[in-house]
């Protein structure tokens, strides 16, 4: 029952997993690790325990273990779980221009490709492979109908050769088709819109925090403060306050691009980032 006391924050890059861990982990009551800082690895046993014991939350931002339903549901049947969502166009236009290399290349070349390959179990079994889509929709047709449900445009799918906005729009398209396998899987998941987290904070996560049986406290809107000093995973600066200006971000992102962005993530939009920038 340890895991009643954990917080897992998922969502996709860019959408404000860092902020939401920031504030969050500004309440005395809540302390946590971000990513880096955990090594991409789940709390173990031992540290839900000790932070119990201080009577203290734990909060993982964690988005790159999204796919990982099946471990959570194992091993943290209790979880609270905050999915950050935000709408595509600002997503991909930030990917686009987020460079980790020193070559210059951009988190879209080095990781989003690797990142999509994982993110679905049926995806990952194939690893893109057009063979191994032809293989299993022989040998397990309902699997692949199944998925197909959600993209029905796998069998098209070619990874290797496609531009980086529209490898984009696949990797947010499967965060947000998570949403409803977290579901089915019987796991509360609160789903959070970037953009009404930065509007207005309190109200937005005062539903998580009651979920979790403590109030808003007013130190998570000093999260600046408190992270102070610290530079996370994606060149998140912690002493960067909310910045209302981030709701509408100028857009590196052409009309063919933009048209490019809505055929895949479709319907998608309309139920998780229904308000366009």
């Amino acid at each position: 029952m340890l895991s009643n006391k954990l917080v897992l924050i998922l969502g996709c890059a860019r959408s404000g997993t860092t902020l939401t861990f920031m504030v969050l982990t500004s309440h005395p009551s809540v302390t946590g690790k971000d990513e880096g800082e955990a090594n991409f690895d789940f709390p173990t046993g031992r540290e839900l325990l000790n932070n119990c014991l201080h009577r203290k939350f734990t909060c993982f931002k964690m988005p790159m273990a999204t796919s990982r339903i099946d471990a959570i549901q194992r091993r943290f049947r209790h979880v609270t779980i905050i999915y950050l969502m935000r709408h595509p166009y600002a997503v991909i236009s930030s990917l686009k221009k987020l460079v980790l290399t020193k070559e210059s290349a951009t988190w879209l070349k080095v990781l989003n490709a690797e990142q999509l390959k994982r993110h679905t179990d049926f995806l990952n079994k194939l690893a893109m492979n057009v063979d191994g889509i032809r293989a299993l929709r022989e040998l397990a047709p309902r699997s692949f109908k199944e998925h197909a449900r959600f993209c029905p445009e796998i069998d098209s799918i070619d990874l290797d050769n496609m531009d980086e906005v529209s490898v984009g729009a696949y990797l947010w398209k499967t965060k947000a088709m998570m949403i409803e396998k977290f579901q089915e899987a019987g796991i509360k998941v609160s789903v959070i819109r970037y953009e009404d987290l930065v509007e207005d904070p309190r109200r937005i996560l005062g539903p998580v925090l009651q979920r979790m049986g403590i109030s808003f406290d007013d130190r998570m809107l000093a999260h600046h403060e408190v992270h102070a000093g610290k530079n996370y995973c994606g060149g998140a600066v912690g002493s960067r306050p909310i910045d209302k200006t981030r709701i509408k971000p100028e857009l590196d992102l052409s009309a063919d691009e933009m048209k490019t962005i809505d055929s895949i993530c479709g319907a998608y939009v309309a139920q998780y980032a229904e308000q366009k920038v």
